[in-house]
């Protein structure tokens, strides 16, 4: 074969390759990346910043028996904005776009009678691949994401001692021959039944 004849034998194989992703292409068109904001957000930013002006602090009106602490649940939180956003043109959208066993992925539109708007992700791991888990890690990225694009927050956000394990107030004894105070009035809410126990019994004089 001369060099011309294996230059077009290359080339046709070329152009064939060149075919075929084609081919992929359309049918499997790539995913562009998403915006997460509209081109200008001028007016987004003065509704947003007169509507928090009016937003109160969400009441923690729930409890979470295993941290014992208490948190405000995803309606305290739409109560604590609501009004306000509604007022200034505002309005949130979430929708649920992905949901499996292993994790969650809710966005968050934050939309302006204007037409501007803000989006976000919240990607959460579901602890089991059950719908109860499921259900759970959705409603708490509906608050995470809800909370973080309008500004949001309880008066003592504890979520990080939370994520982080469950940490009790420090029993440190005191020095040897040191004065023992009983604590008075109701036990602390923060401990248990058994740590309230300890703060009566551990420390006495002498120790």
């Amino acid at each position: 074969m001369s060099d011309d004849e294996e230059t077009k034998a290359e080339l046709g194989r070329m152009e064939e390759v060149v075919a075929r992703v084609e081919a992929l292409t359309k049918w499997n068109p790539p995913v562009p990346a998403e915006p997460d904001k509209s081109e200008q957000l001028n007016e987004l930013a003065a509704a947003l910043a007169k509507a928090q002006g009016k937003m109160d602090s969400a009441s923690k009106d729930s409890s979470n028996p295993h941290f014992q602490s208490k948190y405000a649940s995803l309606a305290s939180c739409w109560d604590a904005c609501r009004e306000p956003l509604s007022v200034n043109g505002l309005a949130v959208v979430q929708r649920v776009k992905q949901a499996t066993g292993q994790v969650v992925v809710v966005e968050t539109l934050l939309l302006h009678s204007s037409g501007q708007w803000l989006r976000q992700d919240v990607r959460l791991p579901v602890d089991k691949p059950t719908a109860q888990s499921v259900g759970s890690a959705i409603t708490y990225a509906r608050r995470y994401g809800l909370t973080a694009m309008v500004g949001i927050a309880p008066d003592d956000d504890d979520d990080g001692n939370a994520a982080s394990g469950k940490q009790g107030p420090d029993l440190r004894v005191p020095p040897k021959g040191g004065t023992y105070v009983k604590p008075q009035g109701k036990p602390d809410s923060r401990l248990t039944p058994e740590q309230n126990k300890q703060m009566e019994n551990l420390f006495r004089p002498g120790a």
